[in-house]
């Protein structure tokens, strides 16, 4: 096991003492040491180590997850890896509409030139913020973040529109799938 890591054998470490297990793992995780829902204050660049927007895209999603299950421990698992299935059919419908490939659940096509960078992020953007609220300020600074690089017109605005019709298309087909909303404590 990496150095740095901490790993649990037997129980798990009761759920207030998980968040300063993983402040300690600042370059793992991002840090929600200064706040509950809002994961803290991001480094000035929030990008992990990697440049695939897809794979940022799936630790945001992780983390939206993580930051629900010490919110609430009840969280149901089923909902968290329905969370990241929608939100990885979003991204790969995305994906092959852009390289004219038919969908695995949404069949739409994508418009010419449009940034599929603007696109993915809006699409898990979208997806994300739906199915875990109480991380929407994180999830809107990630996708501010993940659209600073990209330029600014046409491409751009496609992109982010194409990727938000995609990501509500899945939202549409799962609505009635069976699975219950997240329930919090109290609701």
């Amino acid at each position: 096991m990496p150095a740095g890591r901490t790993r649990f054998v037997g129980r798990r470490p009761h759920p207030a003492h998980v968040n300063s297990l993983q402040s300690r793992h600042r370059g793992d995780h991002i840090d929600w040491s200064h706040g509950a829902s809002d994961w803290g204050h991001p480094p000035p660049d929030c990008r992990p180590h990697f440049d695939n927007i897809v794979l940022v895209w799936n630790r945001a999603g992780i983390d939206a997850i993580r930051q629900a299950s010490i919110e609430h421990p009840s969280e149901d698992p089923a909902y968290a890896s329905r969370a990241m299935a929608m939100e990885s059919l979003a991204v790969h419908d995305v994906l092959q509409a852009i390289h004219d490939k038919p969908g695995y659940l949404v069949d739409l096509d994508a418009p010419d030139g449009i940034s599929t960078e603007a696109a993915i992020s809006a699409a898990a953007h979208e997806i994300l913020v739906k199915l875990y609220p109480g991380s929407e300020r994180a999830l809107d600074r990630l996708l501010h973040t993940s659209l600073r690089d990209v330029p600014d017109g046409q491409a751009e605005d496609e992109g982010v529109a194409f990727g938000r019709a995609v990501a509500e298309a899945v939202i549409a087909n799962r609505a009635n799938d069976g699975s219950a909303p997240l329930s919090m404590p109290g609701e």
